[in-house]
């Protein structure tokens, strides 16, 4: 569209082999189909999920520290001395909560069970991608192999019409 002449062009990138086996091609697909891919991580994801919902029924406990440092200032003499260590008050405390869930009305019980109900369905429908992928690929060497079939009739006719032209020919 430019008019210049192209440059410097490239090859297409070359692709890789086609599998030797049913086998290998299911392998191939089922580690590097991005469907599947997909499924797992969401299955990880869930999984979190129910530990994070189960995480609310055990017992928390936490620490709160603070420290204060104070200077009385009534004492203070000025100028450029420092104050002295009569003139300050540090305070350090700590409590320790301990908090366990007594009762919550089946409410936090519920939200793991629907945490796992949707990782089992998330599993399923890991289940259900991967049997389609592996329908998908058989078909897929179904065809191949057809074609495969199909292009050697195709040589062996090419091959007998040129018999058959030569002994015309002569």
């Amino acid at each position: 569209i430019s008019g210049l002449p192209p440059g410097d062009l490239q090859h297409w990138p070359t692709l890789d082999k086609l599998p030797t086996s049913l086998e290998e091609a299911l392998s191939v697909a089922k580690t590097n189909n991005p469907t599947i891919r997909s499924a797992e991580y969401t299955i990880d994801e869930y999984e979190a999920a129910v530990r994070a919902a189960e995480g609310v029924l055990f017992p928390q406990v936490n620490l709160v520290q603070s420290f204060t440092r104070e200077h009385d200032s009534i004492n203070y003499r000025g100028g450029n001395t420092p104050y002295d260590e009569i003139d300050r008050e540090d305070t350090w405390s700590a409590v320790l909560f301990l908090t366990m869930p007594l009762y919550a009305g089946g409410d936090n019980h519920s939200v793991v069970r629907e945490k796992k109900q949707t990782l089992s369905q998330s599993r399923l429908t890991l289940a259900n991608t991967q049997l389609t992928i592996e329908q998908s690929v058989k078909a897929a060497w179904e065809r191949l192999a057809a074609q495969r079939e199909g292009l050697v009739f195709a040589q062996q006719n090419v091959q007998a019409l040129e018999d058959a032209f030569e002994a015309v020919e002569f």
